[in-house]
């Protein structure tokens, strides 16, 4: 079942003429489950955020190590 089904299954409980407190305990049953595959269908639905990239910073590692090596370079020679 997908959410439209489950909100109909509440709604077909709850346009009743006369609804019982057992009706309207399982249509709030029937409401909840909606409400979760709803979410379920949307983030199926949405594509993922791209990973985040491990290399993007590699540049700048590569040039701070090259920094320091030059600084302790110098360094020594004082």
């Amino acid at each position: 079942m997908n959410s439209q089904d489950y909100r109909t299954e509440a709604e077909r409980l709850l346009n009743r003429r006369r609804v019982t407190p057992a009706e309207v305990a399982q249509a709030d049953v029937w409401a909840r489950l909606a409400t979760a595959a709803a979410i379920t269908e949307a983030a199926q639905t949405t594509p993922a955020a791209p990973a985040e990239d491990s290399g993007m910073f590699a540049d700048y590692e590569a040039a701070d190590h090259a920094e320091y090596a030059q600084f302790m370079g110098a360094r020594e020679g004082v």
